[in-house]
């Protein structure tokens, strides 16, 4: 009960001490202050190239998933629902193997597959050297024997 009786003293004192500031204050004086600096853009810039760079990626592979699937109002939405699929990561010497969990429905997995092999057969490569696969399939380690 005290600390809200010390809040409201509190708050009481912030309101006055606000009304004896004034309701305006004159900056015209500031131009030749030199404690402006001006703001760098390179990382606006930076960031905007990236934004730009994966809308055009998103688009292009929207573009490609079309081609395998003919519901034109829920493309988009299966291009997301591929992007946020649960998914493992295997890497050999030579390749990096991205195994994406199947989406249920037969016709949007049938899509999300051919999607993948649209990837798989561009051919990237990672900075190491090692070819970028991707593909659909179940999780790798429950076909494991458990002993």
């Amino acid at each position: 009960m005290g600390s809200t009786i010390v809040l409201e003293s509190e708050i009481i004192t912030d309101k006055q001490e606000k009304d004896k500031l004034p309701e305006k204050v004159d900056v015209s004086d500031l131009e030749s202050h030199k404690s402006f600096q001006r703001i760098d853009n390179e990382g606006k810039n930076l960031f905007d190239f990236v934004t730009s760079s994966v809308w055009n990626v998103r688009k292009q592979m929207v573009c490609w998933l079309r081609q395998y699937y003919d519901q034109e109002n829920d493309v988009v939405d299966l291009f997301y629902a591929i992007t946020n699929c649960h998914g493992w990561v295997k890497s050999s010497a030579t390749e990096v193997i991205v195994r994406l969990e199947p989406i249920q429905q037969p016709k949007r997995r049938a899509a999300q597959e051919q999607l993948c092999r649209k990837l798989t057969t561009l051919g990237a490569r990672l900075p190491s050297g090692k070819w970028m696969m991707v593909e659909v399939g179940e999780n790798p380690i429950s076909k494991v024997s458990r002993k």
